[in-house]
Parts: structure tokens; C-alpha cells; sequence
């Protein structure tokens, strides 16, 4: 019976995710829905393809040799992610006995997405999970996760790591852990690696302002920080009329580190009907920019190239092939780095893998694969980040991004950049973040209409757009 409540509360989840957006579906539909749904939970699911040919060369050697393992591992994806495939690859040299396939909804991405390729992934997961042939590993960085792991489906992390004697928490960014941590203190989800958004501002204003950012802010800043110094620069004629905000972005530019401040889904809580969120709609409005959101938004890791007259700022993702620029390294026109500093003080960390474990008999061997894919590693004492070979060998399996092994990072920076200093510095700022940037895509995907509404076509005001928001929020998180 317990089983059977479990199956019903997650079709109801991806109801709630797949009607969200729809409230005035006929009753009739969503029955006939809730029907296919269960039936379809009935049914066993197996991979779609299977990993066939993947690097064979283990350029990452292991600090120390484990047990020999055996078995099937099925990992499910969104997408085609390089990085854990190269993982993958390496865990079977390392254990020829394993098989793993993957199963993906884009299989290519480089030939695009489809548009609701998320809302096929979560569809597929979910249903999946309510049948109990759900796959062994899943990422679930685009879905309310913490609403999922409410459903009591997925191991805990921390379970798994005090039972591995050979596993010791606190070589890892236990910061990142507690994050990723539900109300109740468990940990569903795992992730490998991360980045951190920081902003470069255009130094030809700035020097027009006669502005020190890092004298003036102490060099991290916060959304209303930035929106105060665009209008002061505009207001002294130091950034013209017709400059931009920012480069290939909509009013969404700060979306993905505002917005988890006024919705909580880890408490299930939003705050969108506030003063303090309707001036923000308000204030981020005003703000001018070439893309609709229609149009949508565009991150880069390439350095800005700014004019004394185009653009004011780019947020930028670190990468591990910019650390040196971050360290200070600049281009003409560039500022220093400034990184970003929350309502609270926090410091945001962003991630496309959160990589969770459904309960199952496979558990035990869908965890060694995590865990290998985070345990210290060897390096060699130079990496050349220009070489294709290195690139595919180190930093491609961590996703350029900065592993979640405090030692792995440390090491690698090191190897990069031959510099201590520099990885010491990066580490220490590593254990800092304390806060996950951008809400799930889920989510925001049930709300966009309602951005679109007020930011593109402004058919409503703020205060209505905040109304609207609050009101379909609340019944996805109460779903």
C-alpha cells in the first residue's frame, strides 16, 4: 500500500508539472491523462542506446586501486553530456565487467533541442519512477529537484557515503553538499562539478564615471548595485543614449541569480507578491536591451569586447580555461572581474548535472560510479588548456567547470596555471558559495508566459505580473 501511494503521489507530480502552465484544461483531458500516465507506469522502460565507442585511453589516473566490479548500469540523461560519458569510459577500464548505457531525449545536441525536450525528460523520468524501472542514475539539475526528492524515491547520499568506509566527506566542498541538502538535512543529488557568475563592466564608462568598482563595492556586487551605477552613468552622459545594458540578453539578464530569492524550492515557499519583487519587475523593465525574452538570453565564456558606447556590462560563467583572467587578467575596455553578491549576502554557484540514484537493487553500483567520477585523482604536473589532448583528457570530464574534490580542484588549477597562489585563492573563494543560482527549468518554464506578458508585450503591470506569478507558483510547489 505504501508502494501504491508512493506511484500515485509521483503521477501527480508530473501532472502538476505538465498542467501548470494549463489551469483551464477540461477535467475530462487531465483524467484521460492521469489514466495514459498510470498505464504507462505500468509498463517496463528500457535505454535507448547503448554507449558504444568512447575514449580508450584513461588519462586520469585513480590516487588508489578499489574492488573489481560487475554489472549493468542504466544512466539516464536530457541530453548527451561529454563529461559523464568520458567518466563512463574510464570506469569501465577500470572495470571491464561493468556495462553502461545511456538513454537520451537529444542524443545530438549540436543539432539542436527540441523545445519541450525538458518536459519529454521529466515526463519520461517520472513516469519511469511511479513504475519502479526507473534508471540507475538520473540528472535531475532541470527539475524541482527538492519537490522530487520529496517522493522518497532516491537515495541518500549521505547514507551511502557513511557506509563506504573509504569515502571521507570532507575532501569534498561540504558547502556545496549542505546546499543541495532538503529541509531534513538529506542529500539526493550529487554534484560533480559547478561554476560561479561574475560580471565584467565597461571600463571606458567607468573611467568616464571616474567609478573604482572594487573601491566603491569591495569587488562583488548585487543586481541593484549594478542597475543604480547604469543610471548614474547615464545621468552624467559617461554611457550614451542608445547603449545596452548588456550584450545578447532579454530582461531576463538577472533572472537566474534573483529570482531563487523570492522562490524557495527547497522550502517550497515564493515571494513574488513582495514590494521588494515588484520593484525589481519595475527597475529590470526600465533597463534597456537589445533581445525580447521571446528571444531569449545568451551566456558566453568568451571575453567581452567592448566600445566606449555599446554595452555596460556581461555576466559571465567561469570556466576553468578564464581563471587567469579572473585573477586579473584584462582586455581592453574590460573591468576587473566583479563578482556577484546576493540580497543575503550569498554567493550563488551554478550546475547543469545534479546526478541522483532512484532506490533500487543497483544502488550499490550506480554509487561507485558517482563516487568515481569525484574521488581524488592523479595529474600530470603540467597541463597545457591549448592542447586539444589535455583538454579532452582533464578538463573536459569535469565540464571546464571546478570539481566538487577539494583536492582534484587544486590540483588542477596547479597543473593549468603553475601557480599555487592562484588555486589557493580559487579554493578558498570555492568554499564561500553558499546558494544555488537559477531555479529549476521546470519551473520557470510554467511561469515564462507570464514574464512574457508583462516584459515583451506589456499587457499587465508589475504588480499584476507579481500577482500572476505568486498564484502559479504556489500551486506548483503545493502540488
Amino acid at each position: 500500500m505504501k508502494r501504491t501511494a508512493m506511484i500515485f503521489r509521483v503521477v501527480r507530480l508530473l501532472l502538476g508539472a505538465l498542467l501548470c502552465g494549463s489551469l483551464t484544461a477540461c477535467q475530462s483531458e487531465q483524467d484521460k491523462l492521469y489514466d495514459e500516465l498510470v498505464n504507462s507506469a505500468k509498463q517496463n522502460s528500457q535505454p535507448e542506446s547503448v554507449l558504444s565507442s568512447q575514449t580508450e585511453s584513461s588519462a586520469i589516473s585513480q590516487a588508489g586501486e578499489g574492488k573489481q566490479l560487475s554489472g549493468e548500469l542504466w544512466i539516464s540523461l536530457p541530453a548527451k553530456e561529454n563529461a559523464i560519458e568520458s567518466w563512463a569510459s574510464k570506469f569501465r577500464e577500470r572495470h571491464p565487467d561493468v556495462k553502461i548505457s545511456f538513454e537520451y531525449v537529444v542524443p545530438n545536441p549540436s543539432e539542436g533541442y527540441p523545445g519541450d525536450y525538458m518536459e519529454q525528460y521529466t515526463s519520461k523520468t517520472v513516469t519511469a519512477l511511479a513504475g519502479g524501472e526507473a534508471p540507475d542514475i538520473v540528472n535531475l539539475a532541470f527539475v524541482s529537484f527538492y519537490k522530487y526528492a520529496k517522493t522518497g524515491l532516491f537515495e541518500d547520499l549521505y547514507e551511502l557515503m557513511e557506509k563506504d568506509a573509504g569515502f571521507n566527506k570532507e575532501d569534498y566542498y561540504t558547502n556545496i553538499f549542505e546546499v543541495m541538502e532538503d529541509t531534513e538535512g538529506h542529500l539526493y543529488a550529487m554534484v560533480p562539478f559547478f561554476r560561479f557568475h561574475f560580471f565584467i563592466l565597461n571600463d571606458y564608462m567607468l573611467y568616464e564615471m571616474k567609478t573604482d568598482v572594487d573601491e566603491e563595492f569591495g569587488g562583488s556586487v548585487g543586481y541593484q548595485d549594478l542597475i543604480d551605477l547604469f543610471w548614474r552613468g547615464r545621468a552624467s552622459g559617461a554611457i550614451s543614449e542608445d547603449a545596452y545594458f548588456a550584450p545578447n540578453f532579454s530582461k531576463f539578464f538577472f533572472e537566474g541569480l534573483v529570482i531563487p530569492q523570492f522562490l524557495n524550492e527547497k522550502t517550497g515557499e515564493a515571494r513574488f507578491d513582495t514590494p521588494e519583487f515588484i520593484e525589481y519587475l519595475e527597475q529590470t523593465d526600465a533597463l534597456p536591451f537589445e533581445n525580447t525574452l521571446t528571444q531569449g538570453s545568451t551566456y558566453t565564456y568568451n571575453w567581452p569586447m567592448f566600445s566606449p558606447t555599446d554595452y555596460f556590462c556581461q555576466l559571465m560563467t567561469v570556466s576553468l580555461q578564464l581563471l587567469g583572467q579572473v585573477d586579473g587578467g584584462q582586455m581592453a575596455g574590460c573591468s576587473e572581474p566583479v563578482f556577484y553578491k546576493g540580497v543575503n549576502g550569498d554567493a550563488p554557484f551554478t550546475t547543469a548535472t545534479m546526478l541522483a540514484i532512484p532506490k533500487g537493487p543497483n544502488a550499490e553500483l550506480a554509487w561507485e560510479f558517482l563516487k568515481f567520477m569525484i574521488e581524488e585523482k592523479e595529474f600530470p604536473e603540467e597541463i597545457d588548456m591549448y592542447n586539444s589532448s589535455d583538454l579532452q583528457d582533464y578538463l573536459m570530464p569535469y565540464g571546464h567547470a571546478m570539481p566538487v574534490n577539494k583536492n582534484n580542484c587544486k590540483k588542477l588549477i596547479t597543473s593549468i596555471y603553475g601557480s599555487d597562489s592562484l588555486a589557493e585563492k580559487f579554493c578558498t573563494y570555492n568554499e564561500t558559495l553558499n546558494a544555488r543560482a537559477s531555479s529549476s527549468s521546470e519551473i520557470m518554464e510554467n511561469l515564462k508566459d507570464i514574464f512574457i506578458s508583462y516584459y515583451d508585450n506589456h499587457l499587465i503591470s508589475a504588480e499584476e505580473c507579481a500577482k500572476q506569478l505568486q498564484e502559479r507558483a504556489w500551486i506548483y510547489l503545493n502540488e
